[in-house]
């Protein structure tokens, strides 16, 4: 991976990160919004119905922010670009397609 490519890629990571981030720190609690919508059943029982898929949706984005940040990391490193697994290079291409790995797509197998 040549220094361009590296760039684009941090560049797209540190942007997803951004993404994440902002994400987060938007969601509310399941406690603040039932007190938003203590008045209206029909609102509490969306809240109810939709809060598991909440919590999940937000536990997903701190693991993908953790993962990212991560390769961040790897990507300053002499490794950077090389499979965690059997050590080739992986395509700039699967990095840009998938910036959270660290393994080729012959090792994901």
């Amino acid at each position: 991976m040549d220094a361009l490519e590296l760039r684009k890629l941090k560049s797209m990571i540190e942007h997803r990160m951004e993404q994440l981030q902002g994400e987060i720190a938007e969601a509310k609690s399941f406690t603040s919004k039932k007190l938003e919508q203590d008045d209206d059943p029909s609102a509490d029982l969306d809240l109810t119905i939709s809060s598991s898929v909440d919590e999940k949706v937000l536990a997903d984005h701190k693991s993908e922010l953790k993962r990212l940040s991560r390769n961040l990391l790897w990507l300053d490193s002499d490794d950077a670009g090389l499979c965690r697994v059997c050590d080739c290079e992986i395509p700039v291409n699967r990095l840009l397609a998938v910036p959270d790995t660290q393994v080729c797509i012959s090792c994901a197998d």
